[in-house]
């Protein structure tokens, strides 16, 4: 979405949506043919790759898209990542100390879970709690996955 947000950009091409809002299909897709150069067709097949639902083809072509635009795309050192995912686990922790919703306890909760028990980190959306939770299932006690089955 940023690449294809700063091409809108440049080529003067209004989004839709709010500011910081993820790009829909139908819009990325006009801002792609909105476009002229050879990174149209890079960002296209960008594009194409998001419906593919693949991790390798959306990789690929990404770094394709981001060496023709003149973005490095790298994997960050492992200092640097184990940065990263402590951040991001003390914040989703500082959140769960202050949160009176249920469904964003239960979010929250079960990523913190996800990343106790893998070490990777997941981010999922309100749709994407019932699989993270039969994931989780075998490695909880059965009181402790009642507990946040009740919340969803």
């Amino acid at each position: 979405d940023c690449i294809i947000a700063d091409k809108a950009e440049q080529a003067g091409v209004k989004l839709e949506g709010e500011d910081g809002a993820p790009l829909t299909a139908e819009t990325r897709n006009k801002v792609v043919n909105g476009l002229t150069g050879p990174l149209k067709g890079q960002l296209a097949a960008l594009v194409e790759s998001l419906t593919k639902k693949t991790p390798a083809a959306f990789q690929s072509a990404l770094e394709k898209c981001a060496d023709e635009a003149g973005i490095e795309c790298k994997a960050p050192d492992k200092n640097t990542e184990r940065s990263l995912v402590f951040g991001i686990k003390l914040s989703w922790s500082e959140q769960l100390q202050s949160e009176p919703h249920p469904p964003v306890v239960l979010l929250l909760a079960s990523q913190i879970l996800f990343h106790h028990l893998t070490k990777g980190v997941v981010s999922a959306p309100g749709r994407g709690i019932a699989p993270l939770l039969e994931f989780l299932r075998p490695s909880l006690k059965p009181e402790a996955f009642a507990k946040l089955d009740a919340l969803h």
